[in-house]
Formats: C-alpha cells, structure tokens, sequence
C-alpha cells in the first residue's frame, strides 16, 4: 500500500486536555503528513502520552479536536482504528501463544484474516527469524516483541503509526533494525509520531522534531538540517520543571529588599525633609540603620515562615538542615540590606537608585553566575551527551557480536569453573553484559566527575553571587548536590561489584547463587556526611561582614543634608 505524499494524516487543532484543573495538552497544534516521522520530546509531564493517548481516542478533548485522515477518534472511533497502529514502550502480547498465533488474534479483532503463510510473510519482513515464528512470545526478547506490533501494524495496512517510546531497552542491532523498519514504513507513505527517550533516537530517525513542554509544543526543527549541539543544548533547557524554593528565594527576596529599601534618604533629601533630620540628630546614621533593621525583619519573618513550612511538610528534613538554612536566610537577607544601604550613601535621585539596585540584582543573580559556570567549563569541559549515546551503542554493539568469544574468555580466565556444555540465554549473556557495563560505566562517570568539579568550582567562588549561594546551600542540605551524587554513584559500583563476585561464579557454575547467612552477605556502605556544608555559609557571612563593615565606616555620610 503506497500512500500519497505530504497529506496531512494526523492533526491536533488547538486540542486542550484536562484532567480535573490540570491541563496535560494546553492549546496543542500539530500536523504530520504521510510519510513523515515525527519525533515528540520532551520531560515527564511535559505531554506526550497524553497526546498519544487522545489520537488514540482514550482520552477526550475538552477543547480542540484531532483526526486521523480527517476522521475525529471520537465521532467515528471504529474507522480510526482502522486506520491505526499503536506500538507502546513495551508490546503485550499473549506470553502462551507463538509469535503467529498473537499476528492472527490481533489481525482478528480488526476483521484482518490472514492465512498462516501470509501471517509468516508478514513477520518475516520484520525481521523476525523463522525459527521463532511458531515459539511461545514467553521466549521472545523485547526487539522481538515489537516486530509482532510491526508486523500486526502491517496487516492492518494502517495509515498512521503511534509509538510510545518504542526503542527503550532495545540493544543497538535491533534498535537500528527497528529504526530502518520505521523508515521503510514512512517511506510508503505512513505518517508516524513518536516519542522516543533519547535525542540520539529521534535525530537519527525523524524527519520532523518537536519538543513538549506542560502540554504546549514550545518548538519544532528539521531533523535534517538541525545540528547536534544545537539539539543537545535545547532540549534540556526546556525539559526543565518548575523552580524550587531556594531558587524563588534566590530571585525573589532581593527584589523584596530593593522594593522597601531604595530611596529611604533620597527621597527625603529631595523633599527637604533630611535637612530637617539632620539638624534634630548628632547622628542621623542611627535612624537609617534602624529603619534597615526593621526592613531586615519585615522581609525575613515570611521567609521564615515559609522555610519552616517546607521543612514541616518534608519527612526526611532535619533540624540541623533547618537550622542551617533559617541561618543563611538571615544572612541572604542581611547582605542585601547591606547593599541597599550603601546604595542610600549615593548623592543621586530614588529613582537612580532603584535602577542601581536592580543592576546590582541583575549582574550578581545571573550574570556572575553564568561567568562561573562559563569559568568553570574552561577548566574542565563536559562531554559531549550525544557523542556518549553513539560510543555507548557502538560498545553495546561489539559487546553483542562478541557474546561467545567472552563467554569462552571468561571461562578461561576462571579454570576453576568447568564450561557449562549447553549454556543457557542467561549464562551465555552474563559475560558480555558484564564487559558492557565495564565498559559503558566510566563512560558515565565522567559526567558526574565534571559535574562534581563545576560544583566545588562554583562553591568556591560563591561569594560573590549571593543568590547561587543560596541554590548550592540548598542543594548541599537536600543532599543532591554533585560531589554527594558522584560519591553515591560510586558507592553503588563497589556494591554491585562485590555481589558480582558473590554470585556470578555459582550462576556461570550453574550451581545459582551460593547460600549463606546474613553476616556474609555484601552490605552497600553508607555514605559519608558532607563536611563543606558550612563552606558556603562561611563565604556569605564573610560577604556580609565587608558591606556592614563599608556601611559602618561610611555612616557620617549620613549627616549630610
């Protein structure tokens, strides 16, 4: 069946999607043509399998509508299926019949029959090898299984396919064979959407991209033409969810402090009431410092409220954590104080020093801290993600074609463990999964290496901006900082080699894994308590320090009227 070029198969038009007040599709438009596959990214939440979902005609629009070859899901649900093949993460199918028999049950519920050599045509143009055809699906891999859904999609002779991330789990042969079974199936006119897992997938298979964020498509390229480094860079950026609390108080409370602070002497000054002022006080300096005081309490007695609660409502707070953080909101709070009192030294108008303020606000909130992350990918670059994904597949690869010579490698670096004669799926697998992980594990841990060496970069400097203190503070107190995730990462390696060489012996010995008592069983050790946790309260307190100090030394300024 060959389809005719670029017709508009699958459409959303303005389709909004509600689930009690949240809206998981919120004002979509999207349009895939025949023979186009369309990749939908995205973070969880972000839409996709809502959206899938609504083509498929599980959910209803509460506003917009879809087709599918300008048929509505809900108006005629029974020519839309017709015209549909949906492939899930992961195909079920009856685990009790052969590959054959599910093709004919699942051609049957669509009124398809097809006699068994057309049933064993149609798997075999998938790839799927003939000696599995009449084995029970129990057997099958996870590539297997979506050659069924490909093959029961192609009895259909469906105009358009959906696929929720169809090649997750799948090793890199089948996942290319999977890919190049998609392309053929575009290419005859079918218009495919997609939502794969990784960017990788999505450039090498799409022709189209789009990225989903809380229900709205917030960008789309051209697979062709779009860059790596541009895709890798875009898509992060807009996978991200919403802030959290230290991040709001890290942009927020100095707004608060500039918005009840500036112009407390300008505005006086040029009002002539300071003149005043100065002639009833020796010290003048003293009301300014009060009515600072005062704005310190005014802005901190919400953030305390507010921290409190969060810490409340999280079971696995602490009062040291509590502690820590009610302290460095009183000295987040302070500096800013701070700032905005030297601002008030400045002969110029309320106005001027908002603007002052604010550029102030601005530099130390966004801009040093983009100059420090800038710094601190100079002195150690992160890897490329994408240039990992293709090394990580060609190691999945080899490691694949190389499965009986590890296997025999393996045995002869063991000569106290006779081969197994006749080795089963598991244990003729183990070797190479296990020279994959070897191999593929460093690969990883460089990024959470970078990652650790761009947070104690950024500690180090994070006296500067205030505001990145405060996010890094939090991060350290939550425990999911960098340096804490590379030391538990790396904690959980150790473990997981030495049930390795707890088990792996008896399983390749066909012996299973050897009984013993609790006592000699691998215990994953615990982690150690982060002791720099105070480095960065320290800065902020030494940050502080130096602005009172200015604001005390300059506080005769002060009487000038």
């Amino acid at each position: 069946m060959i389809i005719s070029a670029n017709k508009p198969l699958l459409e959303a038009r303005q389709l909004v999607v509600k689930y009690k007040n949240h809206r998981a599709i919120d004002g979509l438009d999207l349009s895939v043509p025949a023979g186009c596959v369309y990749a939908l990214l995205g973070g969880n939440g972000a839409g996709k399998t809502s959206t899938i979902n609504t083509f498929l005609g599980f959910n209803r629009p509460t506003g917009g509508n879809v087709f599918i070859d300008g048929e509505s899901p809900e108006q005629n649900p029974a020519v839309v299926r017709a015209k549909l093949a949906y492939l899930p993460e992961n195909v079920a199918l009856y685990e009790y019949l052969s590959g054959v028999e599910n093709l004919s049950f699942f051609c049957t519920l669509a009124n398809i029959r097809l006699s068994r050599q057309r049933a064993h045509d149609l798997l075999a143009n998938t790839g799927l090898q003939g000696d599995a055809h009449d084995r029970r699906v129990s057997t099958y891999s996870k590539g297997m299984r979506q050659k069924v859904g490909l093959a029961i999609a192609s009895a259909k002779q469906a105009k358009v396919m959906l696929l929720d991330e169809p090649t997750s789990g799948l090793d890199p042969s089948a996942a290319n064979d999977f890919a190049q079974r998609i392309r053929a199936a575009a290419d005859l006119g079918m218009a495919v959407l997609m939502a794969p897992r990784d960017l990788f997938n999505a450039k090498q298979v799409a022709d189209r991209i789009g990225i989903m964020k809380a229900g709205r498509l917030v960008e789309e390229f051209d697979a062709h033409t779009v860059a790596h480094d541009e895709l890798e860079h875009k898509y992060p950026a807009h996978a991200r969810g919403l802030l959290d609390f230290a991040t709001v108080l890290a942009l927020l409370l100095p707004l608060t402090v500039i918005a009840v602070s500036y112009g407390l002497v300008q505005e006086d000054r040029e009002r002539g009431v300071w003149r005043l002022v100065c002639a009833q006080m020796a010290q003048p300096w003293r009301l300014v410092f009060t009515a600072l005081a005062v704005r310190w309490a005014m802005v901190l007695v919400p953030v305390v409220a507010a921290s409190l609660l969060a810490f409340i409502l999280d079971s696995g707070s602490t009062v040291y954590a509590a502690s820590y953080w009610l302290v460095f909101a009183g000295l987040f709070t302070g500096l800013w104080i701070a700032i905005a009192g030297l601002f008030l030294l400045l002969p110029v108008s309320s106005g001027a020093a908002a603007v002052g303020l604010l550029g102030v606000w601005l530099v130390t909130t966004f801009a040093l801290p983009a100059g420090l992350s800038w710094a601190a990918n100079g002195e150690q670059a992160m890897p490329s993600r994408l240039e990992a994904i293709v090394d990580i597949r060609h190691i999945q690869a080899q490691t694949s074609t190389q499965q009986a010579e590890l296997l025999s490698a393996w045995y002869r670096a063991h000569p106290d463990i006779p081969p197994v004669t006749e080795p089963s799926r598991e244990i003729a697998g183990l070797p190479a999964n296990l020279e994959l992980d070897g191999k593929v594990r460093p690969l990883m841990y460089r990024f959470d290496e970078v990652r650790k060496a761009h947070f104690e970069f950024m500690e180090r400097w994070s006296a500067l901006p205030p505001g990145l203190a405060a996010v890094l503070a939090a991060d350290r107190l939550a425990g999911i900082d960098a340096p804490r995730y590379a030391e538990y990462i790396d904690t959980v390696n150790q473990f997981e080699d030495r049930w390795r060489a707890f088990f792996v012996p008896g399983i390749m010995a066909q012996q299973g894994i050897p009984s013993s008592d609790d006592q000699q069983l691998p215990v994953m050790k615990p982690l150690s308590t982060a002791e720099t946790v105070w480095t960065v309260i320290l800065r902020q307190s030494l940050s502080g320090i130096l602005l009172l100090l200015a604001l005390i030394i300059l506080r005769k300024q002060f009487g000038r009227p």
